[in-house]
């Protein structure tokens, strides 16, 4: 952002739109595309939106950066799009970040995509539980189910 902030002093509008778009295309987000639109003019936002909702459907990989500013954006439909899209590539070791996913896709009314993010989130939940030891010793039965 140092270097967003010097094209603008120096009055290097296109050296700064560059940086601009790299800082908003590194990481996706409200704030980057707002600070974006500062540079490149908020009446853009329309055809800078439409180029990087294509652009993230047509990623082959997941990002949950991406599907996190399609909601974040409002973009409620083409974040379901890209979720379902790629349904075999998340998992729940990123419990931080489906889980909002997965809140936001149920109060979208988008089911089937919230459960996806659900069931991801309890395999992953199901695979880090560990078995408690069976106490054994004089007396007590490993197949025991009562206690002595």
């Amino acid at each position: 952002t140092l270097l967003l902030e010097a094209y603008g002093r120096l009055g290097g509008q296109r050296r700064q739109g560059d940086v601009a778009w790299r800082i908003f295309r590194r990481h996706r987000s409200l704030t980057s595309l707002t600070r974006l639109l500062d540079v490149v003019g908020s009446g853009q936002r329309d055809s800078v939106m439409a180029g990087e909702v294509a652009a993230v459907l047509g990623d082959k990989r997941y990002s949950p950066g991406d599907a996190s500013f399609l909601v974040e954006v409002e973009h409620i439909d083409d974040a379901e799009t890209f979720l379902l899209s790629h349904v075999d590539t998340y998992n729940g070791d990123d419990y931080s970040g489906l889980l909002p996913l997965a809140e936001a896709m149920e109060n979208g009314g988008r089911y089937m995509c919230a459960s996806m993010l659900y069931r991801a989130l309890l395999d992953f939940i199901l695979r880090r539980a560990r078995p408690r030891p069976v106490p054994t010793g004089p007396g007590i039965s490993a197949n025991s189910t009562t206690s002595p």
